[in-house]
């Protein structure tokens, strides 16, 4: 029985190479870098989540706030009218419903009163902590910017030296291969003339 050969294809060594350095992973100093040029722009979008919340949270406060104030200022209204028409019932001193009354009333304006200093601390802080968090986020968007631009200019930069590098290879080559030819000339002269002389002399003899 006759074996088949079985014929090896011819292999690109250079796609292979490719394929090669393409399936190794990036180095640690290339995940850094990248890692680098990233975190202002991940900076950013938190920044932006963070100034969204917080508007949020601005917005509640100031509609509690509002409630706040509205109701001090029925409770305020409440308590003159009580106590005006606990007066005009009677020239006597008020009853002791009449002075419970009111005095439940002052206790809900003082309750009232420091739930508006409250909400209006942590409408500060919220506020301070919005313009801490919208100046960070400029900066953060600034350093993404100078960072672009800068990796731009350096791949620019990086390309016309790879250009300038593969012009001054060909110069080389080109140099070299008229450099190979001259002495080819010559050395062809030399042969010619070597021959030249040989005949003459044969012819002479």
């Amino acid at each position: 029985m006759s074996r088949t050969k079985t014929v090896k294809r011819p292999t690109n060594k250079k796609s292979a190479k490719i394929k090669t350095e393409a399936a190794k992973p990036k180095s640690a100093d290339s995940q850094l870098e990248n890692k680098l040029m990233e975190t202002p722009k991940i900076l950013v979008a938190q920044y932006d989540k963070e100034i969204a919340s917080n508007k949020k949270i601005e917005v509640k406060f100031k509609k509690e706030l509002a409630k706040a104030k509205a109701e001090l200022q029925k409770l305020k209204t409440k308590h003159k009218s009580t106590a005006k028409s606990k007066k005009s019932a009677s020239t006597a001193k008020l009853s002791a419903a009449s002075k419970k009354q009111i005095a439940a009333l002052e206790k809900s304006q003082t309750a009232n009163i420091k739930v508006q200093a409250t909400l209006k601390k942590q409408l500060d802080a919220l506020k301070d902590s919005m313009s801490v968090a919208k100046s960070e986020r400029t900066r953060m968007a600034a350093l993404d910017k100078h960072l672009t631009k800068f990796q731009k200019e350096w791949n620019k930069k990086a390309k016309a030296a790879q250009l300038a590098n593969k012009k001054a290879k060909r110069k080389r080559s080109v140099t070299k291969g008229i450099k190979s030819l001259k002495k080819s000339s010559q050395s062809d002269k030399v042969t010619n003339i070597t021959t030249e002389t040989a005949d003459l002399a044969k012819t002479g003899s």
